[in-house]
């Protein structure tokens, strides 16, 4: 193709940005065609990556991507200027250089979260967002800054625990003095599922002065495990840390209780609520010396019984590093017994590789044999069972800190991990099923759940689907967002097919109740829809460990995907990938990758999906992998050709880091895409929706390329940035949580809507915000 001659840029950083964005758009372009049907020429795309392009390109901005050549020539011609300036005048402008270069740094990191001096160097902008404990612990520290929460994975309280002894006496076994009354700890419920509901109550004991023995320092944990009871439990318990599930100050305690009540009253008002126990002692403070804990859902599922345990802090130093904590034992609750041990937790469907079968997965806290009875009758009948296979990881799995960390916030057991495949599937028909795990003493099965088989390849029935990115778990104090967008979603059930969520799931980031947190959320319709996944910084991104086989992707590297011209960090917080792709099984196409590339069809779509978290250049395995699949699509079955991948390789926001890997992505990949006629490309990362125009080709509208859309709107703190100026924003929202629909009405037109997602009285809940049809001329 002729070569392509930017814009001059000559006025300034955020000009010379704006124009690298909009590089090309200006000038002419030759359509190479591939014919539908006829085999890509990978020579000729080769050749049109287009070296001309890359010079040009590194004239109009130095950018490490585009070749090393670029850095060199500048500095050459730098020192040659500076040898012809006198000394003073080499001084001053030294002196200005670096005047600039601190304030430049200083309002980066003042205005926005680009982190540059990260531990490992990487640069990267982050969406700075505390990480809940299990129970959302309310924050009463005063110098938090105002930060409501306690951050699970940054828990003074838990480092603190590191370096403490515990002990276990008999004090509040019957030696107690004259006058003196024992500290007390009760539930209200011996025997609970998990999610249910629990209040925790306690009295503060008094000592022979007539003072609480209990302090607003002291600490209530909780311990679970799966085993019998016996009369040394809990001594045995107070010596494991591995058991230690949370702990928290009963001043944090307190506060965590009182936003709890606000909440269910914010929650209730206007109606009449049936949890009105929760009431009492509602400002969770002191009366007649005890005090109540209420947890509107307990959050455990995977354990047979849990414990909490009240102590004593004694001799705290004024450092926390310090090993001069003492925890002594006070009281127990007793043990608290689980049924939800055996039953399935986080139930989710996805296609195979077979139009006729559906997946489904779960897991529970209890090994066994895992079967689904499936029909068309309702309930279905038992003979017709399937068994299935089953998995499980722990925190040696993970490649780094602080996910493979076994200590409170940070690794806990997922469980037994367990799919299985519904074979033999009528097309577009309504299937109940239930999953459940064989033991000895039968099959816990779950409730019974309902869903459309799929459309065959080539069907040109009319279906929606749902699509979005970057959602997290609704944890209480993280933002509803997520929250809202899964209740809007479960209304679409069984109006739209499928999910579609492009990386960016729970954000557990290392903090593994995140993902217990969010299949708990998104289980209303996950397990009546399949659910496709894929991988996002934060499922993947790490700096270390990534060795001997530990990456599940297979990419063989020990400390990730760092190209010099890419941001990416250690967002997955060490995870590296292992519970995604532990937990989700998708459709298995030709030489794909798990959860990190793969594609399927449903109708007349054909889906490719992507990681940006790995390389797309020439040669690598994602990419031959990708010009492979988008070969194989027959035009004449599945007309409709999407691509999502997590990171858009158009967005316009500014984060210049961020907007520097999507056009590298651009130079990889959009050559293949353009001749492949690619008609939508769906992507998440940035937390806000942009839509550009369509047919978009080397920044050029109408031009023969696909349309972009950006919908990182499910759930993550949302985007509040300026916009650099291109000629091809078509649509920008940055105010709104949503989804986006997609409704293939033919073989030619489809129908791309935003939808605004909120709380139940929020007028504008299920709004259409933005929406546009495809129309493709066959």
């Amino acid at each position: 193709m002729s070569p392509r001659s930017p814009k001059d840029s000559s006025n300034g950083s955020d000009e010379e940005k704006r124009k690298f964005i909009n590089y090309g758009s200006t000038a002419s372009s030759t359509a190479v065609e591939v014919t539908e049907g006829s085999s890509f020429d990978e020579t000729s795309h080769r050749s049109r990556t287009n070296p001309q392009d890359s010079d040009e390109m590194k004239r109009t901005w130095c950018l490490p991507p585009l070749g090393n050549n670029c850095c060199s020539d500048c500095l050459v011609g730098l020192l040659r200027w500076i040898r012809h300036m006198s000394i003073f005048s080499v001084v001053v402008m030294g002196g200005i250089f670096v005047f600039l270069v601190v304030h430049v740094i200083w309002f980066l990191i003042a205005h926005g979260g680009v982190n540059l001096f990260n531990r490992h160097g990487y640069v990267h902008v982050s969406h700075p967002q505390v990480i809940p404990t299990l129970f959302s612990i309310q924050n009463v520290d005063d110098s938090s800054s105002g930060v409501p929460l306690v951050n699970a994975l940054h828990n003074p309280l838990y480092d603190e625990l590191r370096q403490a002894s515990f002990h276990y006496d008999s004090r509040n076994s019957g030696h107690l003095k004259e006058g003196e009354e024992a500290v007390a700890l009760t539930v209200d419920r011996q025997e609970l599922h998990g999610g249910d509901p629990l209040t925790v109550s306690w009295k503060y004991g008094r000592n022979h002065r007539g003072r609480p023995v209990l302090q607003p320092q002291d600490v209530m944990a909780l311990y679970c495990h799966n085993g019998a009871d016996d009369a040394d439990l809990t001594a045995s318990l107070i010596q494991s840390t591995t058991q230690l599930l949370e702990i928290a100050t009963i001043a944090e305690i307190q506060a965590t209780h009182q936003q709890t009540i606000l909440e269910q009253q914010l929650k209730n008002k206007d109606k009449t609520t049936s949890t009105h126990h929760v009431m009492r002692n509602s400002k969770g403070g002191k009366k007649d010396n005890q005090s109540i804990w209420f947890i509107p859902h307990f959050p455990v599922y995977r354990y047979s019984t849990c414990e909490f345990i009240v102590y004593q802090r004694k001799n705290v130093g004024p450092a926390l590093s310090t090993p001069t904590t003492q925890l002594h034992y006070l009281a127990s609750s007793g043990p608290i017994h689980l049924t939800s041990v055996t039953s399935p937790f986080g139930i989710h469907l996805s296609g195979t590789e077979h139009p006729t079968e559906m997946r489904v997965s779960f897991s529970t806290g209890s090994s066994g044999t895992p079967v689904a009875s499936f029909g068309t009758e309702n309930p279905p009948k038992t003979n017709r069972v399937t068994t299935g296979t089953s998995t499980t990881y722990g925190a040696s799995d993970l490649c780094m800190e602080p996910a493979n960390l076994t200590e409170p916030g940070k690794f806990s057991s997922p469980g037994i991990l367990h799919t299985v495949v519904m074979t033999n599937l009528q097309p577009n028909t309504t299937y109940y099923y239930k999953v459940g795990l064989e033991h000895g003493q039968g099959v816990a099965w779950s409730q019974v759940f309902s869903y459309v088989s799929p459309l065959l390849p080539g069907d040109d029935s009319s279906f929606s689907y749902l699509v979005y990115g970057d959602q997290g778990c609704p944890l209480d104090g993280w933002s509803k967002g997520g929250a809202w967008t899964a209740a809007l979603a479960k209304t679409q059930v069984p109006q739209v097919r499928a999910v579609h969520h492009f990386g960016d799931l729970s954000y557990a980031r290392g903090a593994a109740h995140m993902w217990d947190a969010w299949l708990a959320m998104v289980e209303p319709y996950a397990s009546k829809l399949p659910y496709h996944v894929a991988v996002g910084n934060h499922e993947y991104d790490y700096t270390a460990g990534g060795g001997d086989g530990k990456d599940p992707s297979g990419a063989g590297l020990e400390n990730g995907f760092h190209p010099e011209w890419g941001n990416f960090g250690d967002d997955s917080g060490g995870e590296c990938g292992v519970p995604t792709a532990k937990r989700f099984t998708m459709p298995n196409s030709p030489d794909s990758n798990g959860v990190f590339w793969y594609s399927h069809e449903f109708g007349s779509v054909h889906t490719t999906v992507l990681s940006s978290e790995h390389g797309l250049f020439i040669g690598s395995r994602q990419f031959e992998w990708l010009v492979a699949d988008l070969a194989s699509v027959n035009r004449t079955i599945t007309p409709w050709l999407v691509v999502e991948v997590h990171r858009p390789l158009y967005e316009s926001e500014k984060a210049w880091d961020q907007n520097a890997v999507g056009i590298a992505m651009r130079f990889d990949i959009e050559n293949v895409l353009y001749d492949y006629k690619v008609d939508l490309v769906l992507s998440g990362h940035y937390h806000a929706f942009l839509r550009t125009c369509d047919g978009l080709f080397r920044n050029r509208c109408h031009n023969g390329g696909p349309l972009h859309i950006t919908i990182g709107t499910a759930g993550a703190p949302l985007d509040n940035k300026e916009l650099y100026e291109t000629e091809w924003t078509t649509n920008y929202i940055r105010s709104s949580y949503g989804y986006g629909k997609v409704t293939v009405a033919n073989s030619s037109s489809m129908l791309f809507e935003f939808i605004s997602a909120g709380t139940e009285d929020d007028n504008a809940t299920g709004t259409v915000l933005d929406h546009v049809w495809i129309k493709r001329n066959r």
